[in-house]
């Protein structure tokens, strides 16, 4: 049972998603939807989901600025993109931004979007724990240099969106290459 967030603002596409995930499927989708973006990231806030299909024509955001807005709230969840614009240009440029796929509407079945689900959570999972292999240390299990840069711009993000502020501390531990190498 997958619970996916469709975020699309014309009542018969999104009839028409619904019923080929239902023809298309041995899977048991349970399927949320919303007309507009902030809606969408109202309703993510609100609940999780394992998979999100993106209209990239919304009435409170158009173009690949609306993938953008999405996974700056949301990176941690795969996106198919959705959309009538048949443009490969586009389309690569959605995959290089986030997206795990690129449908057109139109010109997909069933099975196909069954198949782009299954295939872009299994990437998406696979980009996850590469990104978490490059951040992390094998031998001590800590952030490494990388992977305190990206989490300290996650806090400063978070702490200047809340009006909060921070406290860093640095220790710095003589003798560990000796330790290190052994």
């Amino acid at each position: 049972r997958q619970n996916i967030l469709l975020v699309e603002d014309n009542p018969g596409d999104a009839r028409l998603i619904r019923e080929l995930l239902a023809e298309g499927s041995g899977t048991s989708f349970v399927i949320s939807e919303v007309n507009r973006l902030a809606h969408g990231l109202e309703q993510f806030a609100d609940q999780s989901f394992d998979l999100v299909l993106l209209d990239l024509s919304l009435p409170d955001s158009t173009g690949l600025d609306t993938l953008r807005r999405f996974q700056a709230t949301a990176p941690d969840v795969p996106v198919i993109v959705l959309t009538g614009l048949n443009d490969e240009g586009s389309a690569i440029q959605a995959v290089r931004d986030g997206a795990q796929d690129y449908l057109v509407k139109g010109q997909i079945d069933g099975q196909q979007i069954v198949r782009a689900i299954r295939y872009a959570r299994e990437r998406h999972r696979m980009v996850l724990q590469i990104r978490d292999l490059s951040l992390v240390d094998d031998l001590t299990g800590l952030h490494n240099r990388r992977g305190f840069a990206v989490l300290a711009r996650e806090v400063v993000k978070r702490a200047a969106r809340t009006g909060t502020g921070l406290v860093v501390t640095f220790v710095d531990l003589d003798g560990m290459k000796h330790i290190n190498d052994y």
